[in-house]
């Protein structure tokens, strides 16, 4: 028993400083901070969930099969302000998607990912589908369908998330409820699109090179062109054209990203800006209406410690002379707006030992802090004398709108299963929302003739268990 006790003080696998480089030899196990009892508390390496089935090249190259599945039950409180057929308790089947893919050459790899069914169209379709060719590690190119160079949690594979949610700024929307979408939305910035999209490592050059002390995929670019129209959603025009650009930055070398499966032996980092350019598709007028997206975001995992957050704003605006143009005319146009916000979230697996139960290998704790602006003004450009009564949410059951704040505690249990690590993902997240704007009350008439502005919100507060199975 003292041997343990002691051990736990000396040697706290949190504290021991992991290496980034993949040569160095895997560390003998550790015990956790705590353990109580017999523990044997056993870490074994991490491995991604996927099945090769064919090897070729002398094994170089291979094909793998891989897929997860989610469902989960959501329930929403209902203050009697939601409107009449408002959904509260709900059971789903979210998500169930299966990828095929492979490396074919050192310089070609390809991937078919498969929705067979998700929470919006509920029908099978592609998610992604296209070939990657990389003659030199500073150019590589891929063509097909494939995710947007924007926003990291998009980007990542969903069976990677920390939350059941999406942050609200990455979603768009600041209402879980169906039917609560905002009054103006950014489906011009598809999460996933078709398209071509030049990429690789700035520096160093060459992952050959053995005088570099950078470790390979210290700098990174994409650069993204595609159609910028919503197949799921059937919003748009096909012709709208998206440009968009990603800067990462990989301190301890580029990795896949992941936010649940940190490596409790080696140290990820990623720091990422991003830039994107299209038009916005919800304006039909002769003018093309600029929209445009910035952003910056980050990951750190170390030791069972997993840190993230971003900020993004996009935007939908004419140029100034044109707004002038307008107002002089005394004509109408749509006014500029931006929708802005950002997240903050922390998770640690509890380093703690009982009864022979390695709590550091299955139970993680986690939050998250949000805020949220779907429509407000933009600064620098004109306003007619009535537009910004637009930009104030009006009614009590329209708070999709309002400048928003989340704050989400929640639970992860992960459980082996069939041989794959972490195969089975248990996650119960609670969801505590707070309208940060009032709204203008249409049936309570002001001596102005307007309705009274109040700060009485519909409390949507949601609890959500979700139940992951990858193989």
């Amino acid at each position: 028993m003292h041997r343990h006790l002691l051990a736990a003080f000396l040697v706290p696998c949190f504290f021991a400083v992991p290496q980034a480089r993949a040569a160095e030899p895997e560390p003998a196990p550790r015990t956790p901070y705590w353990c109580l009892g017999e523990c044997p508390a056993r870490h074994e390496p991490d491995s991604p969930a996927r099945l090769t089935f064919v090897k070729f090249n002398e094994g170089r190259s291979s094909l793998f099969f891989q897929g997860f599945l989610q469902t989960r039950f959501s329930q929403s409180n209902d203050d009697g302000s939601l409107p009449e057929g408002a959904s509260v308790d709900v059971f789903s089947l979210y998500r169930a998607r299966f990828t095929f893919g492979g490396k074919l050459e050192d310089w070609a790899s390809m991937k078919l990912e498969v929705n067979a069914w998700d929470s919006i169209n509920h029908e099978l379709s592609p998610e992604e589908a296209y070939f990657d060719l990389t003659p030199a590690d500073a150019a590589g190119i891929r063509a097909g369908l494939f995710k947007a160079p924007l926003m990291l949690h998009r980007m990542m594979s969903s069976s990677r998330f920390l939350f059941a949610e999406d942050p609200m700024v990455v979603s768009q929307r600041a209402v879980n409820i169906k039917g609560f979408d905002p009054k103006k939305k950014m489906n011009t910035f598809p999460s996933r699109d078709t398209g071509v999209m030049l990429f690789g490592d700035l520096y160093p050059f060459s992952r050959t090179r053995r005088d570099s002390i950078l470790p390979p995929g210290f700098l990174r670019y994409y650069l993204a062109f595609q159609n910028g129209y919503d197949m799921k959603k059937g919003t748009g025009r096909g012709d709208a054209g998206m440009f968009s650009l990603r800067l990462e930055i990989n301190p301890f070398g580029a990795q896949p990203w992941t936010e649940i499966l940190p490596q409790r032996r080696g140290m990820f980092a990623v720091l990422g800006f991003q830039y994107a350019k299209s038009v916005d598709l919800e304006v039909q007028e002769t003018r093309e209406k600029d929209a445009r997206l910035y952003g910056v975001d980050g990951l750190f995992l170390w030791g069972g410690l997993s840190l993230a957050g971003g900020w993004y704003r996009q935007e939908s605006a004419y140029p100034v002379s044109f707004e002038r143009e307008r107002l002089e005319a005394n004509a109408s146009f749509d006014p500029a707006w931006k929708s802005q916000g950002w997240y903050f979230q922390a998770a640690s697996f509890v380093p703690l030992a009982v009864g022979g139960v390695d709590w550091y290998r299955r139970l993680q704790v986690k939050l998250r802090w949000e805020e949220f602006d779907p429509f407000a003004m933009l600064g620098g450009h004109l306003y007619s004398p009535d537009m910004p009564e637009e930009f104030i949410p009006v009614g009590a059951n329209t708070p999709q709108d309002r400048k928003t704040r989340v704050v989400t505690l929640g639970l992860n249990w992960f459980m082996d299963v069939a041989g794959i690590p972490d195969g089975i993902l248990l996650s119960l997240d609670y969801l505590m929302r707070d309208e940060l704007e009032p709204f203008r009350d249409i049936n309570d008439i002001g001596p102005d003739g307007q309705g009274r502005l109040k700060n009485v919100q519909i409390r949507n507060n949601t609890t959500i268990l979700q139940l992951q199975l990858s193989l």
